[in-house]
């Protein structure tokens, strides 16, 4: 499903930070849209690990599959290269790499990151990768949605279902790659503009289960009653709190079974 306003928006933040100051921007991200646009080869001169000397970047296509469905390309830093691959099953969408951006996971380094990216239907996904004692290291394997780079070695990704938007921290561990911080659950806004003032229809009874994958039941919702999901975990349930107790269903029941609409639209 295609949410046109908000990748607009997370997008238009993403390439327009190249002409704010670094004092207003603590995210480090830098993109120049028309000196290094796309995976084309073009080489790109950035001091990587802030030994004062600009390393070379550069990164190309290699192949895509005939049914747009994996794609892999190369990365250069200096003399040293990286071939990696993109599979639909790794995100949903475009699977085409199409260009460099450079971040600061942790502003209290001297090092910044690549992030190499692509369009899907709902924003710009990215893998992240880091030049250490020269060789090129993945920080990030699976490209994500980066809502933003907290500067202090974690990230924000920035999950889409087809009803709702889930954001959820990363942390750099020991060894330098990005993993998802474990929690139960992670707070859920259902799309739109107005996201803390939508709520859910119920088109039909609903049994809500006590913990996810869970047999027992936590409670009932009848048909054409209204809930809000206040939360979601990594397995793709979805919670709500009702009289104080907490149920959950699958995000694709939540598709099936009910409608979204805006409370300040429902009189």
């Amino acid at each position: 499903m295609k949410y046109p306003i908000l990748a607009a928006v997370l997008l238009a933040a993403l390439f327009s930070l190249s002409s704010v100051s670094r004092a207003e921007n603590p995210t480090g991200y830098v993109w120049d849209y028309e000196k290094s646009p796309l995976a084309n080869g073009k080489v790109i001169k950035v001091d990587l690990d802030g030994d004062g000397k600009k390393e070379s970047v550069s990164l190309v296509p290699l192949w895509k599959a005939k049914d747009g469905n994996s794609s892999a390309y190369r990365l250069k830093v200096n003399d040293v290269v990286l071939d990696d691959y993109w599979t639909e099953s790794d995100i949903a969408g475009n699977v085409t790499v199409e260009g460099l951006l450079f971040g600061d996971l942790n502003t209290r380094d001297r090092f910044k990151e690549i992030l190499v990216g692509g369009p899907s239907e709902d924003n710009t996904a990215f893998k992240i990768y880091a030049w250490r004692d020269g060789k090129i290291r993945r920080v990030l394997r699976q490209p994500l949605f980066i809502e933003r780079f907290n500067g202090d070695g974690t990230i924000t990704e920035i999950r889409y279902s087809g009803w709702a938007v889930t954001r959820l921290p990363y942390r750099l561990n020991r060894q330098g790659e990005l993993k998802l911080v474990q929690k139960a659950s992670y707070p859920l806004a259902v799309y739109g503009s107005s996201e803390k003032r939508k709520s859910t229809l119920v088109r039909k009874n609903v049994f809500f289960r006590l913990q996810p994958n869970s047999k027992s039941l936590a409670f009932e919702v009848k048909q054409g009653s209204t809930i809000v999901f206040d939360r979601m975990n990594n397995k793709g349930w979805a919670g709500a709190t009702i009289n104080g107790r907490v149920g959950w269903i699958l995000d694709e029941q939540v598709n099936a079974d009910s409608e979204t609409f805006d409370l300040t639209k429902a009189g």
